[in-house]
């Protein structure tokens, strides 16, 4: 990967980064409308604009325990192809450069390796770089 900059979200106590350049807007979480019978990750939709969105819990979809939203849970609006779509995360920190970027370690099973791009280096701390395509694609949408 060539130099990027990314959003670092936090999910509990992990931090993942996501490439900036597929990032619409980062918005306060708000009501979300539920679809009955859907996906168990899919929280539902919200009217952004006049424009129906679906909205993912990135916890649920990356396997974390659920925890249920705080003054700090944020919905990031990603673009995939011509759909805008919300990934409720539990807070946003910054937007980073990585001084170096990895592979993923062959054998990690915290998080399905096919959502992970590599890992970044930033200062004294490791953070999972997710691939918002395939997080998007695992789902559907």
């Amino acid at each position: 990967m060539d130099a990027q900059q990314f959003i670092e979200v936090g999910l509990h106590h992990e931090r993942f980064a996501v490439p900036i350049l597929g990032i619409q807007e980062i918005i306060r979480m708000q009501a979300i409308a539920e679809i009955p019978n859907s996906h168990s990750d899919l929280e539902g939709v919200i009217n952004l604009r006049g424009k129906m969105v679906p909205v993912v819990s990135l916890c649920k979809t990356l396997g974390k325990p659920y925890t249920g939203h705080s003054s700090s849970t944020r919905i990031v609006i990603v673009c995939h192809g011509e759909v805008a779509v919300g990934l409720v995360v539990d807070r946003v920190y910054h937007v980073t450069t990585f001084s170096r970027i990895q592979n993923t370690p062959v054998g990690s099973d915290r998080v399905d390796q096919n959502l992970i791009a590599g890992i970044g280096h930033a200062d004294d701390r490791l953070v999972s770089i997710l691939t918002i395509e395939a997080v998007l694609e695992q789902r559907g949408l």
